[in-house]
C-alpha cells in the first residue's frame, strides 16, 4: 500500500487511508513510499522486537519471510534511553533494559533456529526506537522492515504516534506492519 497522501492538519485529524488501513486490516499489510524500490527476493530483513506479544506476531512473519527466501534476518532491540530520568541509577537501568532486550532477541533467535533460518544478525541497540531502527536498516542494507502494530486508538494515537508508524513514515524501503491476531479475537 503506498504511504503517499494528505499531510499537514488534514493528515492529523482525519488520518490517512494507510493509517485506517494499517488500524483496521485483518492481516498484515505492506507500506512503499513512491520512490520505494522493491528488491525481491529478500536478501536482508529487519524486524525490531521488544518481547512484546505485537512484536512477536511480526518475528512470526520475519522469519516464514526470512525462511521462504533464504535471506539473513536481522533482529534488534532498542533501548530507548529517554527513559531515563533525573536521579535514578541510569548504570542498573540501562543494564535492566539491555539484559530485558536480550531476552527479547534470545527469543526470536530461537523460533528463527527452529525455523531453519540459515542467518540471524542480533543487536541490542541504545536511542530513540524509531530513528535507531531506520538508521540500522540502513546501514545493514535491509530490503525490508517487519514491525507489530497494537492498534492503539483515541486521542493519544494522534498525539503521541506509534514507533511503526514513525518507521513508516521515514523508512525507504518497504515496511510490513501486522497485528497480533491471536489477541485480536
Amino acid at each position: 500500500m503506498g504511504t503517499y497522501g494528505r499531510t499537514g492538519l488534514d493528515r492529523f485529524v482525519l488520518g490517512s487511508v494507510a493509517e485506517q488501513t494499517l488500524r483496521d486490516a485483518p492481516v498484515p499489510v505492506m507500506t512503499v513510499h513512491e520512490d520505494t524500490t522493491l528488491n525481491l527476493p529478500f536478501e536482508d530483513i529487519l524486524v525490531p522486537t521488544d518481547g512484546s506479544d505485537c512484536a512477536s506476531a511480526a518475528a512470526d512473519l520475519a522469519i516464514a519471510l526470512a525462511a521462504a527466501s533464504d535471506a539473513t534476518l536481522h533482529v534488534v532491540n532498542v533501548v530507548d534511553l529517554g527513559v531515563v530520568w533525573g536521579d535514578m541509577d541510569t548504570g542498573t537501568v540501562l543494564e535492566a533494559l539491555e539484559a530485558a532486550g536480550q531476552r527479547a532477541l534470545d527469543s526470536v533467535i530461537e523460533r528463527a533456529d527452529a525455523a531453519d533460518v540459515s542467518t540471524v544478525e542480533a543487536s541490542v541497540i541504545n536511542g530513540t526506537p524509531y530513528r535507531a531502527i531506520d538508521t540500522y536498516a540502513e546501514e545493514n542494507d535491509a530490503d525490508c522492515i517487519v514491525m507489530g502494530t497494537h492498534g492503539r486508538t483515541g486521542l493519544d494515537r494522534y498525539l503521541l504516534g506509534s514507533v511503526t508508524e514513525r518507521v513508516i513514515r521515514l523508512s525507504d524501503v518497504p515496511v510490513f506492519a501486522t497485528k497480533d491476531f491471536d489477541a485480536a479475537e
